[in-house]
């Protein structure tokens, strides 16, 4: 049985596509379906959610000229502990999602090695490519121009980005797509239109079970508040938007969307009003199988120079390892968590192998 190599951006699509072979149908189909969001560049976090118990006062003081007013922050408390975070001004929908207990946050996510220098490369991850895994899958990826790529039995669909030219050889799939009828009104934005070419395919029944989207411009080395406010307004309009497009099909409990991204920043600014490359961060998982209005795992304790910070720059040191946050997506998706065993070695002989963040 061979090998492939890939980078852990496209690991989850891989694994997640196994969900064919073994069985699992499409969503709108009645199986299950996983919506990848990377946010390119290694997205802040600090700022997406803020404690505001008594770490605000770490939060603040490590942050500096970049640290949100408490007062500016929108407040949830979680559903289990009662724990008070602020959600980024900018993320209303997220907070109302949070607060409706359809989003949750997994919080500090990270791999086993430290991000090292500004042009750094992710490390890769081995899998085994036959058995269990099946080449097929919907991606959709950022290179110069946005494109969903379609792969199944040697057809390809590409959509680009900007002037809108499409082109494919499986002309069927894409008209499918633009055939669905939806009610929700998606954001015009570079996510919102992936999201919303998402909803159409899983609306026609066309398309693989994982879709990965992307949204750039998250390598904040400078102008960081401001730029941010951007970034975080048009993340949290298209997933509100995508959630309701769900439940308009009758599938929000069928398809699970989550964000990732390269690594969190550091909390202290840099002379540019920017920051560097951190370490572990928080990951968003949203749709109605998630345990929403949770904050899973350890949060940081947000002390710059403190025992969880890997720099001395508020750089944190992972509480949650990728690969059991990779595997209890996978796990959802309906790969048998002894073929992802054979992926993640980490999880041989774990007691508890997946993550509490996910049901049924």
């Amino acid at each position: 049985m061979g090998t492939e190599k890939l980078t852990r951006r496209g690991a989850l699509a891989a694994l997640a596509g196994a969900g064919v072979g073994s069985g699992v149908a499409q969503a709108a189909g009645g199986g299950r379906a996983v919506v990848s969001i990377y946010l390119t560049g290694g997205a802040d976090t600090n700022n997406l959610i803020v404690p505001l118990d008594r770490s605000y006062t770490a939060y603040a003081r490590g942050r500096g000229a970049l640290a949100l007013a408490r007062t500016s922050l929108l407040a949830v408390r979680t559903a289990t502990s009662g724990r008070s975070f602020g959600f980024h001004p900018a993320a209303r929908g997220l907070k109302d999602l949070f607060e409706r207990r359809l989003l949750g946050v997994v919080a500090n996510v990270g791999g086993k090695t430290a991000p090292a220098t500004p042009g750094h490369r992710m490390e890769g991850v081995r899998f085994v490519r036959g058995g269990f895994l099946a080449p097929r899958y919907v991606q959709a990826a950022w290179g110069g121009s946005s494109f969903f790529t379609f792969r199944e039995n040697g057809l390809s669909m590409s959509v680009l980005g900007g002037g809108g030219t499409v082109t494919a050889d499986s002309p069927s799939l894409l008209g499918a797509a633009r055939a669905a009828t939806l009610r929700t009104v998606f954001p015009r934005t570079s996510l919102g239109r992936q999201l919303e070419l998402v909803a159409r395919l899983l609306r026609s029944g066309a398309g693989g079970q994982v879709f990965c989207c992307n949204l750039g411009g998250f390598d904040t080395h400078t102008r960081q508040l401001e730029r941010q406010v951007a970034l975080f307004t048009e993340l949290s309009e298209a997933m509100a938007a995508f959630y309701e497009a769900t439940v308009e099909m009758g599938i929000a409990g069928l398809v699970t969307t989550y964000t990732d991204t390269e690594f969190n920043r550091e909390m202290t600014p840099n002379a540019t009003q920017g920051t560097g490359h951190g370490w572990g961060g928080h990951h968003l998982v949203m749709g109605g199988s998630v345990v929403g209005g949770e904050v899973h795992g350890t949060f940081p304790d947000m002390a710059v120079g403190g025992s969880g910070d890997a720099t001395g720059r508020g750089a944190w040191i992972p509480s949650t390892a990728r690969e059991r946050f990779e595997a209890t997506v996978a796990a959802w998706a309906g790969i048998p968590l002894s073929d992802l065993s054979r992926v993640y070695s980490e999880l041989l002989g774990a007691a508890s192998p997946t993550l509490p963040f996910l049901v049924g």
